[in-house]
């Protein structure tokens, strides 16, 4: 019978052929990778690996492993990743306050605005004015009242979110520790009420 053909492995390089800092590169760019990885990738054994890998220094100039120096290198990466991260979100949580804070300029405007009265309007839209030509004032009606209320609750909110706060509003109370309402919308149907009363008896 035949001689049985077998394949001869493929013979292995000498330790002193391999560029090492190739495969320290190999093995460091992938945490998944092994001395083995290395060993099969450099045509090298496993033993000639390990012992190379014995020789490296770290940044303290102290003698240390690929194993470890990939460990540090992968810590001090995810830190300054993260680093990163909160130096952004710092950045963006300062922008987006400055947003809100100049809403509620802009909203407090408008309250000063209606705390002095607004212009009648005739059917036409237009203001009505007195004998002396100006315009006659009244008191701002609940719809405009409750927008420029909940446009405040949405700057208000929105800032105390960023800085970490709660949002709820303390319960209303009168002078004789009776509850008026408790939140944003009790303030709003109070608001509602108020000037609905008003209305009702101007007209």
């Amino acid at each position: 019978m035949p001689k049985r053909q077998t394949k001869n492995p493929q013979p292995r390089a000498k330790a002193a052929q391999i560029d090492w800092i190739e495969a320290r590169k190999f093995y460091m760019e992938d945490a998944t990778r092994s001395y083995q990885d290395v060993a099969d990738k450099f045509g090298v054994t496993l033993r000639g690996v390990e012992f190379q890998a014995k020789t490296d220094k770290g940044p303290d100039g102290k003698p240390t492993t690929w194993a470890i120096l990939r460990k540090f290198y992968g810590e001090q990466a995810s830190q300054q990743h993260e680093q990163g991260l909160v130096a952004e979100k710092s950045a963006r949580d300062q922008l987006h306050g400055q947003y809100y804070r100049k809403m509620q300029d802009l909203v407090m405007q408008k309250i000063d605005v209606l705390g002095k009265g607004v212009p009648l309007l005739s059917s036409r839209g237009k203001a009505v004015l007195d004998d002396n030509g100006k315009p006659f004032l009244v008191f701002a009606d609940s719809f405009e009242l409750e927008k420029t209320a909940r446009a405040l609750q949405i700057s208000i909110n929105g800032e105390r979110v960023i800085l970490g706060l709660p949002t709820t509003v303390a319960a209303l109370t009168g002078k004789d520790g009776e509850d008026l309402g408790k939140g944003w919308a009790d303030l709003l149907a109070q608001a509602a009420k108020v000037v609905a009363s008003a209305d009702a008896g101007t007209s």
